[in-house]
């Protein structure tokens, strides 16, 4: 590893963590941002980040958890230079989780095999045996796009028609006054 590639790592990683705007969607309250990861890839020339290993990234109340998370930034100012999330590096455009994809907030546990934030369309995509559940009720499909302006989600079936092993199912549970 030339020294080049270290401290474009260093400034990449130090600049997410101080960098709310950024994944102000992951929790709704905004703030630094923390990611561990087993190791980090910055490819400069692409703006992209890929931290590779038990992929933990926890904001606020929020909690985004895979195997492999690629963060995608736009490109920086006209005529930018250097290392990485300097003028060069914009704000990030993308960010796709692979494996293992478990997204949890207070109530809340989402999982998939692979999930896609959107910034410029607002949405999140999860994908391949989606499970979401909520005070104990289950949603599961294979396919869920969440409007995160709005709330609204869509889930969707792998194949259609009544004999189709994996059709969305909810299961919802009455909720017991005490």
């Amino acid at each position: 590893m030339n020294t080049g590639w270290k401290i474009s790592a260093m400034v990449l990683a130090l600049s997410l963590s101080l960098a709310p705007a950024a994944l102000a969607q992951l929790s709704s309250s905004g703030g630094p941002v923390d990611i561990s990861a087993d190791a980090l890839e910055v490819i400069d020339a692409r703006n992209v980040a890929i931290y590779i290993g038990h992929v933990d990234i926890i904001q606020d109340d929020a909690r985004l958890q895979a195997d492999r998370i690629e963060v995608q930034f736009g490109k920086g100012g006209t005529g930018a230079s250097g290392g990485a999330l300097n003028a060069s590096w914009g704000e990030i455009e993308k960010i796709t989780a692979t494996g293992n994809v478990f997204y949890t907030t207070p109530g809340e546990v989402a999982r998939s095999s692979r999930g896609i934030y959107d910034v410029s369309t607002d949405t999140i995509a999860l994908s391949g045996d989606v499970v979401v559940t909520q005070d104990g009720n289950i949603i599961r499909a294979q396919n869920l796009i969440i409007k995160v302006s709005t709330g609204e989600a869509s889930f969707e079936a792998g194949t259609k028609g009544r004999r189709s092993k994996d059709r969305v199912r909810s299961v919802f549970f009455p909720r017991s006054d005490s």
